[in-house]
């Protein structure tokens, strides 16, 4: 017998009506004309999807570290794999303790990820340290997030100080110098969402040279939505981050593997 459901409840709202729109010739053009505005944007668009069906949440938690941090680390590593390169990186974190909180910047490139990055692609470097620095990596993106979520980001702080300058006013030096204009331009803009059964979701990369990339770590795969304006970006992308998840599995496994010393 297949389930029941209970029977609706009476609705205290009226019933709906509809509604017919008397359109002018003005608004019909400007309909069409968003029409052809959404297609020509569309058409620069790429998007490539990764669906990981090697290992998820549950799995990264037995390497004893943060599902959302072993996510962001291995972006950060598969944009050096794709791009040989870092940028700034931006990944939404909720302030949702404050009254009326939102968001603060979570900056997910960070001297940590840099140097596990660079381990993994040197020969010499051994298995071991390839992991102690993928530890520290995702111990490091855990702090930067506690401390955004309690508003001790600088993202939303810089913000507010340029909002305070009146009309005509002179901006401080420091929101014209090039680190700061470099750090807070996303060539990654990224932000995880939870639920198992949310089947897929994403967004546009923010500026023209960047990557837009939306996530979800399930709890035994995770996917990944990458865009670009640029043809071949995001399905490299998304296959350096296939590489890098299983790279960064085979060490968390090698390194549960060796036997513990006794003190």
């Amino acid at each position: 017998a297949g389930a029941t459901y209970p029977a609706p409840t009476a609705s205290l709202l009226p019933p709906p009506e509809r509604l017919d729109f008397a359109l002018d010739r003005g608004c019909c053009d400007a309909i069409a004309a968003s029409a052809r505005t959404f297609d020509t944007i569309m058409s620069t668009k790429e998007l490539s999807v990764l669906m990981f069906h090697g290992y998820g949440k549950n799995q990264i938690k037995k390497f004893k570290m943060s599902p959302d941090a072993f996510a962001q680390v291995a972006i950060q590593y598969a944009y050096y794999l794709t791009f040989g390169t870092w940028r700034g990186t931006y990944e939404s974190t909720q302030t949702r303790s404050f009254l009326h909180g939102r968001t603060e910047v979570t900056r997910s490139c960070s001297v940590e990820s840099v140097a596990f990055s660079l381990a993994m692609t040197r020969n010499s470097a051994a298995a071991r340290d390839c992991h102690s620095k993928l530890l520290a990596a995702t111990q490091a993106h855990s702090s930067f997030s506690s401390k955004a979520s309690k508003a001790m980001g600088c993202d939303r702080h810089m913000l507010g100080l340029k909002l305070m300058l009146k009309p005509g006013e002179k901006a401080p030096e420091i929101f014209s110098d090039v680190v700061t204009a470099r750090s807070g331009t996303w060539a990654l803009s990224t932000s995880g969402l939870v639920g198992e059964h949310m089947d897929g979701w994403g967004f546009g990369e923010v500026v023209p040279h960047g990557l837009g990339i939306g996530y979800a770590v399930l709890n035994d795969r995770l996917r990944f939505t990458v865009t670009s304006r640029h043809a071949g970006w995001a399905p490299r992308m998304t296959a350096n981050l296939e590489n890098a998840l299983l790279q960064m599995r085979d060490l968390c496994v090698a390194a549960a593997a060796e036997p513990q010393s006794k003190l």
